[in-house]
């Protein structure tokens, strides 16, 4: 039914385009691609969603293409969903104050890739979220609004002409920063997705609305969803990921170059991510100084895990063979930004640009003996054997990850203040442990969570220990849709060295 919620969404639009309204609209004849956008801009973002409109309904749909849309009305509990005509968006339907109508709800999300599949088959499917984002971590903020625009935390930098991050504001903004996690935000509903409900609803779109048949291509026009634990949480449900590993600018993609592929017949997922990777960077080369932009091949998810798990076993075993040698060498590398690239969260690091550093530290080692930071070995023979053996094995099995790395990301763009940057971020925090993170997939199907969790242990001198690392060894709070309170004590520390113990020898 048409109400007056139409004319409230359409203000900002009318002036650009006729709005055309109908109650009912679908294409019996199946087009190769539905291109769906989930447009939860009931928030701060909501003047990007007009300008992201007007640039879909410039492009519109065609013989080869559904592009659809759902909006959020803002300030309202009510979403609109479109068929967008070139220059004649056509308002199908409206939905205010019922279960489906928040964005920024399973609900809402299952629907309206239910609605899009019933309406408009076709045999491939582009799923678009649209929104503030930001990570494996999920947030606690209601009761508080995001405070910024994302343009706020650039400026231009007057001898470059190049727009950059602002990270002075890094550290300021870190607390804060840190609990803003999560996708598609919707303000007016106190909602958004955590990282759970992401992956529950894009598997039931796979299993129960596309008859198993994966999606094709997710792209996540929102900051810092780029990770390789996002990409587990993804996996099982979608072939091509889209994303950034920073964080983007207001305006986000221009839809005119990234739509403009679908003027082509017989394109493949893997075509469309690195034409979207290829629009993204035209988009901000000349102007913007930190941007990334990749696609990835979630087929690899299983492998680059198995990987990281070794990883993560091999660098324990040098802190466990000595301590101090072993957890200054790796701390070393993580604070040195020619050595790790930090995102504005900076808990968030390159994956890539890790391996790298982790080669390049042991082959060093390897050649010389020497640490490369000021002195050499001061203990026995034996440990030191132990010790080199360690390395190589870490150089072996970085090698391997890079490999794995670079076929499983099929386009990536970055700025010229992120040239290090490779596709694909990893959770590395220097001072706690998200109480969202032993839930994650990734957390559950490796030991890097014991590594960073050690790794941090051994920075504050056996001071601290997290609690997250009970939670995913005791089993507590798995089952949670939101963060809760650990019920259980965290373990004492001597028994961090048995849990370590444990795991090498596994």
């Amino acid at each position: 039914m048409i109400t007056r919620a139409h004319i409230r969404l359409a203000v900002a639009l009318i002036l650009f385009f006729p709005l055309t309204l109908k109650a009912a609209h679908s294409s019996a004849t199946p087009r190769e691609w539905n291109f769906l956008v989930y447009m939860a801009n009931n928030n701060n973002l909501n003047r990007y969603g007009v300008t992201n409109f007007r640039q879909m309904v410039h492009v519109g749909s065609n013989t080869n293409v559904n592009l659809l849309l759902q909006m959020d009305t803002l300030g309202q509990k009510e979403a609109s969903r479109f068929y967008l005509g070139k220059d004649n968006p056509v308002l199908l339907e409206t939905h205010t104050n019922s279960q489906i109508s928040y964005s920024g709800t399973p609900a809402n999300l299952i629907d309206f890739t239910q609605w899009g599949a019933s309406n408009f088959p076709a045999e491939k499917t582009c799923l678009v979220l649209w929104n503030h984002g930001a990570g494996i971590k999920d947030p606690s903020i209601w009761g508080r609004a995001l405070d910024h625009w994302r343009d706020h935390l650039f400026f231009l930098n007057t001898q470059t002409g190049i727009i950059e991050l602002d990270r002075s504001q890094q550290k300021r903004d870190e607390i804060k920063q840190r609990e803003e996690k999560g996708i598609a935000f919707n303000d007016a509903a106190s909602a958004y997705l955590t990282n759970e409900d992401l992956k529950a609803s894009l598997e039931f779109t796979c299993q129960t609305i596309l008859g198993g048949k994966k999606i094709d291509v997710l792209a996540m026009d929102a900051c810092h969803m780029a990770m390789i634990e996002v990409a587990s949480q993804l996996k099982t449900a979608v072939n091509v990921m889209i994303a950034s590993e920073e964080v983007e600018p207001g305006a986000g993609y221009n839809y005119i170059p990234a739509l403009a592929i679908f003027g082509q017949s017989g394109i493949d997922p893997y075509t469309v991510g690195k034409h979207i990777v290829g629009a993204y960077h035209a988009e901000y080369r000349s102007t913007l100084g930190d941007y990334t932009q990749s696609a990835v091949d979630l087929s690899y998810c299983d492998a680059m895990e198995a990987n990281l798990s070794q990883l993560a076993n091999g660098l324990l075993g040098l802190m466990h063979i000595e301590p101090r040698t072993g957890f200054t060498m790796l701390r070393e590398i993580r604070f040195n930004r020619s050595l790790t690239t930090e995102f504005y969260d900076s808990d968030y690091i390159d994956l890539g640009h890790f391996y790298k550093s982790l080669i390049a530290r042991a082959q060093g080692f390897l050649n010389t003996g020497k640490l490369n930071f000021g002195f050499s070995f001061g203990f026995g023979s034996n440990t030191h054997k132990q010790f080199v053996d360690s390395w190589r094995a870490i150089s072996d099995t970085a090698l391997e990850g890079l490999r794995i790395l670079q076929v499983m990301v099929i386009a990536n763009a970055a700025g010229r203040n992120l040239k290090n940057a490779t596709g694909l971020s990893i959770y590395f925090p220097i001072t706690t442990i998200h109480s969202s993170y032993a839930r994650t997939e990734f957390a559950r199907n490796t030991t890097w969570p014991l590594f960073i969790d050690t790794f941090i242990h051994m920075r504050f001198g056996g001071k601290t220990l997290t609690k997250e690392i009970t939670h995913a060894t005791n089993g507590c709070c798995a089952s949670a849709s939101k963060p809760a309170p650990c019920t259980k004590q965290p373990q004492a520390p001597h028994k961090l060295h048995s849990l370590l113990t444990r795991v090498l020898k596994a």
